[in-house]
Formats: structure tokens, C-alpha cells, sequence
């Protein structure tokens, strides 16, 4: 998400659909940048992520004779 405002302020940003970014499963850290015309800095580096991406099912099958 690029915002283009020169008034700081602070900011609650949502981040939906985030799967596409996560292909497969594994262990993945979040950054926050802030770029500039003087360059990018890393404000932040997230608590790691993990992705499993894992099915389980639990469940019996049953049969009745009636």
C-alpha cells in the first residue's frame, strides 16, 4: 500500500488477502519500509510467520443395516 501524504499521522492498515504472498508453506518475516526520494529504510522487522499449509480431517464413516 503506497500512501501520498507529507502530514505524519498515526495509522491503523488493514492487510487482506495476503495468502497470494505466502505460496507455500514455510517460515517468512514482514518487514515495514519506508521509501523515500532519498532512499528505503527498514522501519521494522515483524515476528516471523508460519505457514502451514496442511489439511487434517478428523471423522469416522458409518454404515447402518436397517
Amino acid at each position: 500500500m503506497i500512501i501520498q501524504d507529507s502530514i505524519p499521522q498515526n495509522r491503523v492498515l488493514t492487510l487482506d488477502d495476503l495468502d497470494r504472498y505466502f505460496p507455500r508453506a514455510g517460515a517468512y518475516t514482514r518487514e515495514v519500509l519506508h521509501t523515500t526520494p532519498f532512499g528505503t529504510e527498514v522501519l521494522a522487522r515483524v515476528h516471523p510467520i508460519t505457514v502451514e499449509r496442511t489439511l487434517s480431517f478428523r471423522g469416522s464413516v458409518f454404515t447402518a443395516d436397517g
